[in-house]
């Protein structure tokens, strides 16, 4: 027992430390000049910052196709599952010769009915059919539109907001994210006889108020090489903290990722005035130690692993 424990402790300590997302490796960014640079009315995101020791070990990790970009390129096909349809399963094949990566959240437009894509997920080069687990965000749709041979999602939506991604992960109950559509769709005054979650494209004073969001988060994080996640935050509130295990991976998502934080900031949001020991409260959560991010993650978030790698953290 005692060479078993010390053989345990020595793999431990030779692990390549890339896999740990703690203060060891990374810092929340607090500073004033940050603060001013990354806060918009509703809104503020905290830079997640990757120490060099980190971005040394992680230099060869992350090199995926996001899902939005895929889809824009023609590289992934994503059917109904049959000519019926199944509601929570769809078929995705990736045509490209790229590993695609898909998260949790993200919305697609087509079918029967809009879906929310259920887990995150790497699907393979050239890989043949596969079952993509999903949500419907449309509850008052079961039928194609247009052409009705049509079975394909050809359009990309965004990642939705913070409430919508927390039932994804932990409710898991397609009658909660019902609810949540049409509440959201209630508060940010958007119709739709489908009742669809993607209507908020046709509302334009929705649309007005989230483009001025993004024309100020945009671009913020093009130039920042050790930028790996942001906390986000809303009042006197942390919404959400999404991480990422190397900065081109969060660079590639992050244009996706952050209309889930504009729409949140709209829908339930008020001007930031939120205190420090706030925040940093919430990142001891996910940072302080392995066996409080582990508890923290499993009341608050997922992590999505492949291997022994953690390729995504997200909390809500």
């Amino acid at each position: 027992m005692r060479l078993f424990i010390l053989i345990v402790g020595f793999w431990q300590l030779i692990l390549p430390s890339y896999a740990q997302f703690n203060y060891t490796n990374l810092e929340v960014d607090y500073s004033q000049a940050s603060n001013e640079k990354y806060t918009f009315q509703n809104l503020r995101l905290y830079p997640i910052r990757a120490k060099e020791g980190f971005r040394r070990e992680t230099t060869n990790l992350g090199y995926y196709v996001s899902l939005q970009d895929a889809i824009s390129a023609n590289k992934v096909l994503i059917t109904e599952s049959s000519r019926g349809g199944t509601v929570n399963n769809l078929l995705i094949r990736n045509l490209s010769e790229d590993t695609l990566y898909i998260m949790a959240g993200e919305i697609l437009q087509g079918g029967k009915q809009d879906r929310v894509v259920a887990r995150d997920m790497l699907i393979p080069p050239q890989s043949g059919r596969l079952n993509l687990p999903v949500y419907c965000v449309e509850r008052g749709r079961w039928e194609y539109k247009g052409d009705s041979n049509d079975n394909k999602f050809k359009a990309y939506y965004g990642v939705a907001n913070e409430h919508l991604r927390d039932l994804i992960d932990h409710k898991k109950s397609q009658g909660d994210i019902w609810k949540e559509v049409s509440k959201t769709n209630q508060r940010d005054g958007v119709q739709s006889y489908t009742d669809a979650y993607t209507a908020h494209i046709n509302n334009r004073s929705f649309r007005d108020r989230e483009q001025e969001y993004a024309n100020f988060f945009l671009n913020l994080f093009k130039d920042e090489t050790d930028v790996i996640g942001v906390i986000a935050v809303t009042g006197n509130q942390v919404i959400g903290c999404d991480m990422f295990v190397a900065n081109r991976l969060f660079l590639r998502e992050y244009p996706s990722l952050i209309y889930s934080y504009i729409d949140e900031a709209l829908t339930y949001g008020t001007p930031v005035n939120i205190r420090q020991p706030v925040v940093e409260s919430y990142a001891d959560n996910l940072l302080q130690n392995s066996r409080r991010q582990t508890e923290f993650i499993e009341e608050k978030g997922k992590a999505f692993r492949r291997g022994d790698k953690i390729i995504h953290i997200a909390t809500y």
